[in-house]
């Protein structure tokens, strides 16, 4: 994280689909990844930039994204 630009920044875990943050599928999903991208919420980040589509999103739409079914592509 950016600490100073209250940002993080990922490459593929983290996608935007249409116009929403989404979380990739992974065969250890609920066991690994899930987990540790809720952990990152104890980071007081406010932007998110994910590598693929629209770059910028809120900290909003990526506590939703932990909510939403995983995304294939």
């Amino acid at each position: 994280m950016a600490a100073e630009q209250r940002t993080i920044v990922f490459g593929r875990r983290a996608d935007r689909a249409g116009r929403r943050v989404r979380v990739w599928a992974s065969t250890a999903h609920e066991e690994r990844a899930l987990p540790a991208l809720r952990a990152l919420l104890e980071l007081p980040f406010e932007r998110v930039i994910v590598s693929h589509g629209e770059p910028v999103h809120t900290r909003a739409a990526y506590e939703r994204a932990l909510e939403l079914p995983t995304w294939t592509g």
